[in-house]
């Protein structure tokens, strides 16, 4: 039994109670008992305080403005609720795909390289960059990353951080359109 008591000062201890029944009466009720009280007050501080930590950090990733991932090349370990709203996956759905899956083909080949995990003993470097994903509607997404190798389960992998820019990109393409039709049309850009 874990049990919380007040002690003679006024503050409360926790304690971890085992007892053992040595004999009973003719009623099977019992006679002589014997027991040991240990005082787990440190432990549980620490649980209680890794529970904050956790609830913190989940609070942290799962109500961030970014999409946030942990994966290696071929599968996601982990994404928060913002990722699922932009790539319009449930997470249950990419357990069956890859990271790979939603990168778009054109440049495949150059994410794949940037995300090699840093061998044993060598300084872990950020990654950063942006790409073109496909959502799961097929709609394209750019999205500005930045990648870390870590540590995860057991096994090296990767974290990242992705801003949807594609309003941006969009923006971007249209000015440069306008750009190069001004000058074909001989017009001065200013």
């Amino acid at each position: 039994l874990e049990s919380r008591m007040r002690n003679k000062h006024g503050d409360y201890k926790w304690f971890l109670t085992h007892t053992k029944v040595l004999a009973r009466n003719h009623e099977k009720k019992a006679t002589h008992m014997i027991g040991v009280i240990k005082d787990i007050t440190k432990r549980k501080e620490s649980e209680i305080a890794l529970r904050e930590s956790e609830e913190k950090f989940r609070l942290l990733i799962e109500h961030n403005s970014a999409s946030v991932c942990i994966f290696d090349t071929e599968k996601f370990y982990y994404v928060n609720p913002r990722f699922l709203r932009t790539f319009g996956y449930e997470e249950k759905e990419l357990a069956s795909l890859s990271p790979i899956d939603i990168i778009h083909n054109d440049i495949e080949v150059e994410v794949n390289a940037s995300h090699k995990v840093a061998p044993a003993g060598k300084k872990r470097k950020h990654n950063r960059y942006e790409l073109k994903a496909v959502a799961k509607t097929g709609e394209i997404r750019w999205v500005d990353v930045t990648t870390l190798p870590i540590h995860y389960a057991g096994k090296n992998v990767n974290i990242a951080t992705m801003y949807d820019i594609t309003k941006r990109k969009q923006f971007e393409h249209e000015i440069r359109e306008k750009n190069e039709k001004q000058l074909t049309e001989g017009e001065e850009i200013f």
